[in-house]
């Protein structure tokens, strides 16, 4: 009796990525939407060009990333281009605080290293950032001011940490 061959089985991983030809058009045609959307709609609402140019620079960096590049120069200048253009946009049109911009602009900097976990500058970046963006933005200087040693407690306290976990792995 003879056995029935079976069909291998199907990978579970990452399907292969499309040609590098078709990827830029994807690439280059979303560009399109985007900026078209973006221009449509300051059209109908009082904003100026160059929050939506930094958004469409910064998301089409994050574009290039995410569809193949991989390159993470490519996640930096997107992270940071795209939390800026979002932060001037949202003072432009509901805010009017400059504090937003910088929140905006820590988040930026923190999505960095939400994506890659390795770039922890980018997490304590962002941190302090979105920190004095919400100092400024509550007009709360002097309570910021009160709580600053705390950063340094909660520092050396990692520091602490990351020395005892070295010690007991034996490295």
């Amino acid at each position: 009796m003879e056995q029935e061959q079976l069909p291998p089985p199907q990978s579970q991983s990452v399907p292969p990525l499309p040609p590098p030809r078709e990827r830029d058009a994807v690439i280059w045609g979303s560009l399109l939407i985007l900026a078209g959307a973006l221009f449509f709609i300051g059209n109908f609402f009082a904003v100026d060009e160059g929050p939506i140019f930094l958004l469409i620079v910064g998301l089409a960096f994050l574009f290039a990333y995410f569809l193949g590049r991989n390159r993470i120069g490519f996640l930096i200048a997107g992270g940071i281009i795209t939390g800026l253009g979002v932060g001037v946009l949202l003072e432009d049109l509901l805010f009017y605080n400059d504090g937003v911009v910088l929140i905006c602009l820590g988040l930026g900097f923190m999505f960095i290293w939400v994506i890659a976990r390795n770039h922890v500058w980018a997490a304590i970046t962002g941190a302090i950032l979105a920190a004095i963006g919400i100092s400024e933005y509550t007009n709360q200087w002097t309570d910021l001011w009160r709580w600053w040693p705390v950063a340094l407690i909660l520092v050396g306290i990692w520091v602490l940490v990351r020395r005892l976990q070295v010690v007991r792995g034996g490295s």
